[in-house]
């Protein structure tokens, strides 16, 4: 259930993200690019982690004597997509503390019913690429996270159950999802007339509902550490051990990319 909370937190920085984006400054030199197309950040924030942990911190812990257990990793994955869903929200924060400065949503109003948020005419000066940070931080999320987690269930149970906790693994992510969904149905339910998520993004609070759920994932943390703490784990094998960048590549054949937008 822990790792199911983590994938839902996980859910908003695809699905949200690209929202606010569409109004806000989206140069890049001359042309203006798509707003999804910034999450390329995800991307190489997974290629980022992995050189890092692959040449930098396993050759160090080894060293040391002191591997990173699989728990620990996992534990550090849901630390690092706190901090994502807390940057988006900062991010949030501000792009409406400009939307009010600007005077955007008088300007909208004033527009009647056939303005569209989407006229470059109330595009906000702020830049688009504040949200690579949010996607970058995702990525080494999954690294710790995603990663870990197909790991424990690959090599802590026994070779004939193996195929199983692949699918427990896979199952987490959709059921993730699905409660991402629901939180996002409940919220909506519970502020008809002042929606959170509001269709149109010079409106809503895109900012409380990542606040609400680095808060919501913070206290599946805090669950999972309690747990983390009283397991064991059993030693793996040096055949069942494998580059980061090997297991990188097992988990894009596993999900084929659920989250990418």
């Amino acid at each position: 259930m822990c790792i199911c909370i983590y994938q839902m937190a996980y859910d908003p920085i695809f699905t949200l993200l690209p929202y606010p984006g569409n109004v806000m400054d989206r140069r890049m030199g001359s042309t203006e690019i798509p707003a999804s197309s910034i999450s390329f950040a995800n991307t190489f924030g997974v290629l980022f982690t992995v050189a890092i942990y692959d040449f930098i911190v396993v050759p160090i812990t080894q060293k040391m004597n002191r591997p990173i257990s699989m728990t620990l990793r996992i534990g550090l994955g849901f630390v690092i997509q706190i901090m994502a869903l807390v940057s988006a929200a900062l991010i949030e924060m501000a792009r409406y503390k400009l939307v009010q400065s600007k005077g955007l949503v008088a300007k909208f109003n004033a527009g009647g019913a056939t303005a569209d948020a989407m006229n470059p005419a109330y595009t906000e000066p702020m830049s688009i690429w504040w949200q690579f940070i949010p996607y970058f931080l995702t990525g080494m999320s999954e690294v710790f996270t995603n990663i870990g987690t197909m790991e424990l269930f690959y090599t802590q149970v026994s070779p004939g159950m193996r195929s199983l906790g692949t699918s427990v693994y896979l199952l987490t992510v959709a059921v993730g999802t699905y409660m991402a969904s629901a939180l996002n149905m409940l919220v909506t339910v519970a502020s008809p007339n002042d929606l959170w998520v509001a269709n149109n993004p010079l409106f809503g609070h895109y900012d409380w509902y990542f606040w609400l759920n680095a808060a919501i994932l913070t206290a599946g943390l805090g669950a999972y550490v309690t747990i983390a703490r009283g397991y064991k784990e059993k030693p793996v094998t040096g055949a069942e051990q494998g580059s980061e960048t090997e297991r990188v590549q097992l988990l894009s054949v596993m999900t084929r990319g659920p989250h990418t937008e």
